[in-house]
């Protein structure tokens, strides 16, 4: 079965638009990528530098997918798309935990080096459910 574009998406996607997000997210992993390089902080921050990456990818793959859709041309932007901000959010929660950890509070109703572990199996949770409901 051939799908439109204006089928999968329900607009028609400008590529000028996806274009320039493409281009800020790549110059923004450039940027983490010499700030990680110049400051060395922990090793999970290195995740930004990729989270950024595979965001500008998933706008390169939208554009691909405006001009030839399909099933599979429409899903793997959206995933890009819809994921990493998911991975972002995922390391502030271990920023949290290790600024917890550091100061010696105990604030949270969880422990701190438990806050990021909680977020991700939650996360990882309703991904399951919400894939699940989607079949």
């Amino acid at each position: 079965m051939t799908y439109t574009t204006q089928q999968m998406f329900g607009y028609i996607p400008n590529d000028y638009i996806a274009w320039a997000a493409m281009g800020v997210f790549i110059v923004l992993g450039f940027v983490l990528l010499l700030v990680n390089r110049k400051f060395r902080p922990c090793l999970f921050m290195l995740t930004l530098v990729f989270c950024a990456w595979f965001e500008a990818l998933g706008y390169a793959l939208r554009v691909n997918a405006a001009h030839h859709p399909s099933i599979l041309t429409f899903i793997f932007p959206t995933l890009f798309i819809l994921l990493v901000p998911n991975a972002m959010a995922l390391i502030g929660y271990m920023v949290v935990g290790k600024a917890l950890n550091l100061s010696g509070l105990n604030v949270a109703c969880l422990r701190p080096n438990w806050i990021a572990w909680t977020f991700f199996t939650s996360d990882v949770f309703s991904f399951a459910l919400q894939a699940s409901s989607t079949g």
